[in-house]
């Protein structure tokens, strides 16, 4: 989803002798961002400006309280040129940081006549311990996040000039106890940002300053539990990565504002109801020395039993002004849709968004009525046949639903559950009635494919009866797939 970001303001720029030299109090004065006025702070977001800043050293520290505590801050940075009379451009190092984490970046620019270049690489990484009631003892959270920048500073006149960049945001999140289960390799997430900008000085006080930015829609996941007979609770998790974080607050702390609004409507002979059944707008605030990895939030859904609803969710980045939207299906058609059921993660605490489990991965199963004693688990083991090729005009083969195994436990809510085989386990609390909730454990690899043979199998939407059936035989998978995508791309580089 394209969004886009357009603002247009005219500062009063107060010039001084060493205008240069502005630290993050001036810049949050100013509103917390740096695109509508012209200094140092520029080369932190407009990689292109760099080569207008060598020879400059700025140092800042400080504390700011924050929610009865102390934000400590410290920063350093020097621009330099290189190469002297080679002029091989314009280097920085910055070192800075918001206990906990500590922050790293390079920076290199050069002037080619009228057109500035910045390449900029970043690092942020936090290691802290946690003890999580008692359960594994301390828990190991380790944060990464890693920025690569490309910008250009365009002269276009004496006193007008435009700036454009590009980011790209890789991070990683991995927790790991010193006992207990192991948690896996943590995960990756990506997310990138374009932006323009117009500088154009209409005396030596005053500019107009247009910005025109681009960046990847938020990507919120959902989950809907049904918690008595007339409510259900929408859970909402946001990757904070994502969000805008400024200091434009009387804190004076990074933070973001996050806004839900939902619609609740009924559909009623497979249609929406003109009238809205529910309804509510809610605001966040998060700061950004306190949100971890992920943000959850929870509101309250007025439903009844025996309908089906349709829920559509705004959320908005409120900084900016940046949001996106999602339809998710309601079900109290009976007491056995999947979403009576939450799974509740040993390790966070929070439900689950996913129904997709590694191995080694602990939770908890609730069911939302009262009087029952038992739960039963199927089993199905991870053998169900590849659907065929659309193009081959053929039914694909059923699968036979027929459970490998039938587990039945003494239902409790605080009873913890692990998957440890591949394939599908379908979780009831009657064995006789449809419906239920599934759950799939892959290898712990997925989705990322870590072996030939899991890469033999997509193949048969590629290749042909004769070819795939001859590849499946083969003794060397390697060798073959090698040769398969050789032959289908002709040289080494395309394949």
């Amino acid at each position: 989803m394209k969004v886009f970001r357009i603002a247009m303001l005219i500062c009063a720029v107060c010039c001084f002798a060493a205008p240069v030299l502005a630290t993050s109090s001036r810049v949050a004065s100013m509103g917390g961002g740096d695109d509508y006025f012209e200094d140092v702070n520029n080369v932190l977001r407009w990689y292109g400006s760099l080569a207008s800043y060598d020879g400059t050293a700025l140092f800042e520290f400080g504390a700011t309280g924050v929610s009865g505590g102390a934000l400590n801050r410290r920063a350093a940075s020097i621009l330099a040129e290189l190469g002297g009379e080679a002029s091989w451009g314009v280097g920085g190092l910055f070192l800075y940081g918001d206990d906990p984490d500590e922050v790293i970046r390079l920076a290199w620019g050069k002037s080619f006549g009228a057109v500035q270049i910045g390449l900029q690489w970043q690092l942020t990484w936090e290691n802290d311990t946690y003890w999580h009631h008692g359960l594994y003892g301390p828990l190991d959270y380790e944060t990464m996040d890693q920025t690569f920048g490309l910008g250009g500073r365009f002269e276009l006149g004496p006193r007008t000039y435009m700036d454009a960049a590009v980011d790209i945001v890789q991070t990683y999140r991995g927790l790991s106890a010193d006992s207990g289960p192991d948690f896996g390799a943590g995960y990756n997430h990506d997310t990138f940002g374009t932006r323009v900008r117009l500088f154009h000085g209409m005396s030596e006080r005053t500019a107009i300053v247009p910005v025109l930015e681009f960046s990847r829609a938020l990507h919120p996941e959902f989950n809907i539990y049904h918690e008595t007979a007339a409510r259900s609770r929408l859970y909402i998790k946001l990757f904070p990565v994502e969000l805008i974080f400024n200091q434009a607050n009387p804190e004076g702390t990074y933070q973001g504002r996050l806004r839900v609004h939902y619609e609740l409507k009924e559909l009623i002979d497979g249609r929406e109801s003109e009238f809205v059944a529910d309804s509510t707008t809610a605001d966040f605030t998060l700061r950004k020395a306190e949100v971890k990895n992920i943000f959850v939030a929870n509101l309250p859904l007025m439903t009844r039993e025996g309908s089906k609803y349709i829920l559509k969710v705004v959320t908005t980045d409120m900084l900016r002004r940046k949001g996106t939207t999602n339809f998710i299906h309601v079900d109290r058609s009976s007491v056995n849709t999947a979403q009576n059921y939450q799974v509740v993660s040993v390790t966070t605490g929070y439900p689950s968004f996913d129904k997709v489990f590694h191995s080694n991965e602990i939770f908890y199963v609730k069911y939302n009525r009262r009087g029952v004693d038992t739960v039963y688990i199927k089993y199905y083991k991870n053998d169900f046949p590849l659907p065929r090729p659309p193009v081959t005009n053929l039914s694909s083969p059923k699968p036979d639903f027929r459970p490998d195994s039938i587990f039945a436990f003494a239902y409790s809510d605080t009873v913890k559950y692990m998957l440890p085989l591949e394939g599908m386990y379908h979780i009831q609390v009657d064995p006789n009635q449809e419906g239920g909730l599934s759950l799939f454990p892959f290898r712990n690899t997925y989705p990322r494919v870590a072996s030939v043979p899991n890469m033999v199998g997509p193949l048969v939407y590629l290749a042909n009866s004769q070819e795939y059936n001859e590849l499946i035989n083969q003794t060397n998978l390697k060798l073959a797939m090698d040769n398969f995508w050789l032959q289908a791309g002709g040289n080494v580089q395309t394949s």
